[in-house]
């Protein structure tokens, strides 16, 4: 039972809440410990909530999960779960998730809130939006940096700003196309918004995908030029590797999109994403 609550948190969905580090990063400010424990603190707190917004997803849509061949194994439509107790776990996990993110900083508990609430908001409407779904999707991740901001009190560049929006706009569409692929004429049953990504072949949709994936790399370059930071330049190659390696998830590997904690698991994408992290951190350190 409680291997199947821990489930039902999805601790492997809290790489997300990473992007509360970037402002820590990026504003030189990694070797000061004090900051460092407060950012990790926070992180910790933004992945409890996290898991209190997916619980509420899960007994929401518990139904419609059951005809999805990965969410079906949830813990709630497997069964092993009942939705009154995860009603009551997710109520544990919110209160002291609410009193110390109020207590760790007044700003930041505002950040968590509207975390919370647009997390809500998409639960119980908005992903059934077509298109609105994944720009809440994109504007939760731009929350995550924007209160880690709040959180050791340094502005955010707005063009990692919306680097991050971009980054978490072509992961949710790459997931709505995997999803339609795996999904097939199940696909509307299961989300309505996925009819509407499906129209004229899905062709509307590898335009959004190219878009965004196009409009990322460039904005990322434009950081790397504004930023004065000459090394930051020789990160382009390897941001560009997983760019497109991710478009080859997206045509080949739809599995490893439908669910991209999965991304992790492929060696070439792990050992990329570990050098540019690398890189980042020796630059701004």
């Amino acid at each position: 039972m409680l291997r199947d609550f821990i489930k039902l948190m999805r601790p492997h969905q809290w790489y997300k809440n990473i992007v509360i580090f970037v402002a820590l990063i990026f504003s030189h400010n990694l070797a000061n410990l004090s900051l460092t424990m407060r950012t990790v603190y926070g992180f910790v707190l933004l992945c409890l909530m996290s898991s209190v917004v997916y619980i509420i997803n899960d007994i929401k849509d518990a139904d419609n999960d059951r005809k999805h061949p990965q969410k079906k194994k949830r813990p709630i439509p497997s069964g092993a779960v009942t939705k009154k107790q995860a009603g009551l776990f997710g109520l544990l996990l919110f209160v002291p998730t609410v009193y110390l993110s109020f207590m760790l900083d007044k700003m930041f508990f505002l950040g968590v809130a509207l975390f919370f609430i647009l997390g809500l908001g998409y639960s119980m409407k908005l992903k059934q939006i077509f298109i609105l779904d994944v720009i809440v999707i994109s504007t939760n991740f731009v929350l995550r940096a924007f209160v880690g901001g709040l959180l050791i009190q340094v502005p955010v560049s707005s063009w990692l700003i919306l680097c991050t929006f971009l980054l978490a706009m072509v992961l949710a569409l790459g997931k709505r196309k995997a999803e339609l692929d795996m999904l097939k004429n199940r696909a509307v049953s299961h989300r309505a918004a996925l009819g509407l990504y499906n129209s004229d072949d899905k062709r509307l949709l590898n335009i959004f995908i190219t878009f965004s994936l196009s409009t990322l790399f460039i904005s990322y370059a434009i950081y790397c030029i504004m930023k004065g930071e000459h090394l930051m330049m020789t990160t382009m190659p390897v941001a560009l590797f997983l760019l497109f390696r991710y478009m080859y998830f997206v045509s080949c590997r739809k599995e490893i999109c439908a669910s991209p904690s999965k991304i992790f698991k492929d060696r070439q994408m792990l050992a990329g994403m570990i050098l540019w992290i690398v890189m980042v951190i020796l630059i701004y350190t």
